[in-house]
């Protein structure tokens, strides 16, 4: 028997920003302007697109160890709070689309 579960959060709304982010150092977080519209931070949908990373979602640097997230390529990531990504390389650069979201 296979369980599906919807997520609890949605990024719905308005696409409002985007951006192609490369991933080529420990703990690369996104553009703060991309995801900042005056004091509303928005929600954002992650495409990893080349190589794999780690990724921890509460603002820590993080490492390439077992306990952060694994993000493939073709992955796709909702984010609530943007500015507490973080993306980790795992052993190349790696290419993140990102897109915002305004609710």
């Amino acid at each position: 028997l296979l369980l599906l579960v919807a997520p609890v959060f949605a990024c719905d709304g308005v696409p409002v920003a985007a951006e192609v982010k490369t991933v080529s150092s420990a703990a690369e977080g996104l553009t703060s302007a991309s995801y900042l519209s005056g004091y509303t931070e928005r929600c954002a949908l992650i495409q990893i697109r080349s190589n794999t990373i780690y990724y921890t979602l509460d603002s820590t640097t993080g490492t390439p160890v077992a306990t952060d997230y694994n993000g493939y390529p073709l992955d796709i990531l909702q984010v609530r709070y943007p500015s507490r990504f973080r993306a980790i390389r795992v052993s190349s650069d790696a290419t993140l689309k990102v897109t915002y979201f305004q609710w």
